[in-house]
Formats: C-alpha cells, structure tokens, sequence
C-alpha cells in the first residue's frame, strides 16, 4: 500500500507541477504578445515618422530653392517694377495701345448711352424665370418667340 499510495503522490505532484508550469507559460505567452504587438506599433511609427522627414526634407529644399530665387537681383527688379512701379534711373515707360480699339470721346458716349439702353433690356429678360420660359415654350408660343428674338436670337 505505500507503494501504490507513493505512487498517487507522485502523479498529484506532477500535476500540480504541470498545470504551474502551464499558468507560468500562459503569462510568458501573454507578455510576449504584447510585446511583440508594441513592437509592430513603434515599427509603424518609425515608419512614419521616415516618410515625415523625407517630405519636410524635399520641402526644406524647395524653400531653400525659393529663397535663393526671391534673393536673385533679376526677381527683386521684377517685383519691384510690378508691384511698386519702381524703374532703373532713365527708364521710361511705353505704352502701346491697339489704333483699331482706341474711338475719338464723343463716339465712345454715344456708344456707352446704347449699350446702357441694352445693358437695360438685358436685364429685363434676365429677371424672367427658367420656368417661365418653359412655361412660354409650351403654352404661349408669342410670349418665347418674344422672348427670344429680345435676347437676339
């Protein structure tokens, strides 16, 4: 009987060793997860953060560019003459106009007072609605073609 009962303490030993060493394996596999999960996170980070710095860098040379531009004599002559209408010291200002455009004054009110007389008539056909003119379209002909021929066509 002692035999058979050292026996019985020995295989309770054993599976209270077992099912120890089975908890302890569990919670080594759990924190080597997370880790390794931590690990991919950081891996994502630096990756990011890589593609961050090539574009600020790409971005640090555009701007380096710009500013070698901006300090060139030819760019602050250019802004200078478009912006503030500075010019060199005996420089003169050209302007060449189109013969065909230019009209003596008196034509060019005669003009201005018809086109003020159209600019008028323009607006009174503007101000009829897209569903009015539908409306016109389909049930009263006079009143479209009315409106059509005012708009020139």
């Amino acid at each position: 009987m002692s035999r058979s009962t050292d026996f019985v303490k020995r295989l309770l030993r054993l599976r209270v060793f077992l099912i120890i060493n089975m908890v302890i394996l569990f919670f080594l596999s759990l924190s080597f997860g997370r880790e390794w999960a931590r690990n991919a996170s950081i891996e994502g980070q630096i990756d990011d953060l890589k593609e961050q710095e090539e574009a600020m860098e790409s971005r640090k040379l555009e701007l380096l560019s710009l500013g070698q531009t901006i300090q060139s004599q030819f760019f602050l002559e250019q802004e200078g003459r478009l912006k503030y209408g500075l010019r060199k010291p005996g420089e003169e200002l050209v302007v060449v106009t189109d013969a065909k455009t230019e009209q003596p004054a008196s034509a060019e009110s005669e003009d201005s007072a018809a086109g003020f007389d159209e600019a008028m008539a323009d607006n009174q056909t503007s101000r009829v609605s897209n569903p009015q003119r539908w409306w016109y379209y389909f049930f009263n002909r006079a009143a479209y073609e009315e409106l059509k021929n005012s708009y020139g066509g």
